[in-house]
């Protein structure tokens, strides 16, 4: 201490410390600086597919400190270590949809939670979850539009093809000849659901048995 108080000053050093290592609370300082932590992050790449939810940010260590014991002032700071992921959030795909990969900010795949909890990395990171549609199939039915009510008016149906969920089938695309019978107007186009059995279009086809030409009058 010198005669002149203004230059009588001590300075006491902080290092920021707003996130920390508790999975319950990661957004409270744990007494680590954050310069030597990183955090993790989990999201859905499109919520209508599927979601995200519980503990979607945790925080890791990537630099241990050393403190002294009577001061608490930092003594040391350890080498830069990569951590891995431990993967804490709920994942859940909505109907029609599966959990397909993780994908972390440089786009790299992880296809499981394992494969993605043995990456190891230096600094922040989002992980996205992806979902894909599920596999599902459609059939064609081809309606005879002159039966009458309690009659069968399926003329004749198509073999399942293959589709995803929430894929559009136009109707008119499966339009096709029928010997005997004339195109008439396609049904509407589907939405494809979790329901094979109901996952069909239909298209209407009038009976043409006979026609104009005198040489051959029942030739429609």
């Amino acid at each position: 201490v010198g005669a002149d108080n203004t230059k009588n000053v001590v300075t006491v050093y902080y290092i920021k410390d707003e996130k920390g290592t508790n999975p319950e609370n990661p957004d409270k300082g744990d007494g680590i600086p954050d310069k030597y932590q990183i955090t993790f992050q989990y999201q859905s790449e499109d919520a209508g597919k599927g979601s995200v939810t519980g503990t979607k940010k945790e925080v890791a260590t990537v630099q241990e400190i050393t403190r002294d014991k009577e001061t608490n002032v930092i003594i040391s700071v350890g080498e830069k270590v990569p951590q891995s992921p431990t993967q804490p959030s709920t994942v859940k795909a909505h109907e029609g949809y599966h959990f397909s990969k993780w994908t972390d900010e440089a786009g790299t795949e992880y296809k499981s939670d394992t494969e993605l909890k043995a990456a190891k990395y230096g600094t922040d990171q989002t992980f996205t979850a992806h979902f894909e549609a599920d596999a599902q199939t459609y059939y064609v039915k081809y309606i005879n539009d002159d039966a009458k009510a309690g009659e069968d008016n399926v003329i004749e149906t198509s073999e399942p093809s293959k589709t995803v969920y929430g894929e559009t089938v136009k109707a008119i695309t499966h339009k096709k000849e029928i010997e005997g019978y004339v195109f008439v107007r396609a049904g509407s186009d589907l939405t494809v659901g979790t329901n094979n059995d109901t996952n069909y279009v239909e298209l209407y086809y009038s009976k043409d048995e006979k026609g104009t030409n005198p040489e051959n009058p029942d030739k429609g």
